[in-house]
């Protein structure tokens, strides 16, 4: 099943891919670049990007200098994306196999917002380096029991005993637990770094063409739990909530995610 996701991934970038190898093979891609290089540079750049297995963004890139640019973006998680990003998460134990399953089926509404900086080398200018930070969020909604039972699973602390040893005493207790739904907001802070090219249009010269490879590593987590239920809160601050932020930490620790982008941008300002 993996293979034939990434073979539709693959499949849906094929218009992208031809532009770059028709850009890159003919003779317009060198004085496109020429020209933007020699006559007029570009100083406020905005960007549609796909980033490959992320999402898909909008971007503002300021040159604050010849030879420094300065990024910031906002994006969307890509449902497909998504899935193949999750399948690189830890699963050789039962519990992380559970715990991602869980991720993989609850994540919704997810947001990127991003910043970095990149150095664009002078004798080959359409080659640039950078670094990147991205503030990732999404939320998992479901059951209170849904979470402690399959994101937790092997219960190291022993928390579900003590929770259910409170809902036996308390039928409201047990009546949120087995169907009130929760809201569990997850925020990831990533480090990137990128490394890109850009081909230019000789007709065109305020359009670029980019394809970027980046490579993210996980540096923090935040985690919250919201509920409509007042008497669900016993159960969220006491049990829910350490246990996701317990074990989102955990899964995402070691989170190393190689990704792929292609970039279409426009000089909104040149001189």
């Amino acid at each position: 099943m993996k293979n034939i996701a990434l073979i539709r991934a693959a499949g849906s970038y094929w218009p992208l891919v031809y532009l770059l190898f028709f850009v890159h093979s003919g003779p317009m891609a060198q004085t496109g670049d020429k020209k933007i290089a020699g006559k007029r540079a570009a100083i406020l750049i905005v960007s549609l990007k796909s980033q490959f297995p992320i999402q898909q963004a909008i971007g503002l890139e300021v040159m604050v200098k010849p030879k420094l640019s300065g990024y910031l973006g906002f994006g969307q998680f890509s449902r497909f994306y998504t899935t193949v990003a999750l399948n690189a998460l830890p699963n050789k134990k039962v519990e992380q196999q559970m715990r991602r399953k869980f991720i993989k089926d609850n994540l919704r509404d997810g947001t990127v917002f991003e910043t970095g900086l990149a150095y664009h080398f002078a004798k080959r200018n359409r080659f640039y380096a950078g670094l990147n930070f991205q503030n990732q969020k999404f939320t998992l909604p479901s059951t209170t029991q849904q979470l402690v039972e399959n994101y937790d699973f092997l219960d190291a602390q022993g928390r579900k005993d003590k929770i259910l040893d409170l809902i036996e005493k308390n039928a409201r207790l047990r009546e949120f637990y087995e169907t009130t739904r929760i809201i569990s907001k997850v925020t990831l802070q990533r480090l990137g770094i990128t490394l890109g090219r850009r081909f230019g249009f000789s007709k065109i010269p305020r359009f670029g063409f980019h394809t970027e490879l980046s490579a993210q590593w996980n540096i923090g987590s935040g985690t919250a739990i919201e509920s409509s239920s007042p008497i669900g809160n016993i159960l969220i601050k006491q049990f829910a909530e350490p246990i996701l932020q317990e074990r989102t930490q955990e899964s995402f620790s070691s989170f190393f995610l190689p990704s792929l982008t292609l970039r279409v941008s426009y000089a909104l300002v040149m001189r």
